[in-house]
């Protein structure tokens, strides 16, 4: 299932910055669609990917953990049920 995280920007800079350069999650948050008007970062991603992200959040920056687990929920809430 594809999904867009949005995440503050504040979160979304303090994570990237712990990130590895060559990994897997950094290369997603850098393809990201700032949007500095409202504040918020977007990435679009699958459900898979937005976990992994998740996961690598929770040991690295738990507030950002936070916003991506909040992105999720919100994500799943206003996917169409089939």
């Amino acid at each position: 299932m594809n999904i867009v995280l949005s995440i503050p920007i504040e979160r979304y800079d303090g994570l990237l910055n712990k990130i590895k350069v060559n990994s897997r999650e950094y290369i997603l948050m850098k393809n990201a669609i700032v949007d500095r008007d409202q504040g918020v970062v977007e990435i679009p991603c699958e459900m898979e990917m937005a976990k992994q992200l998740l996961e690598f959040a929770n040991f690295l920056d738990p507030e950002a953990a936070a916003s991506i687990e909040k992105s999720i929920i919100h994500n799943l809430e206003i996917q169409p049920s089939t």
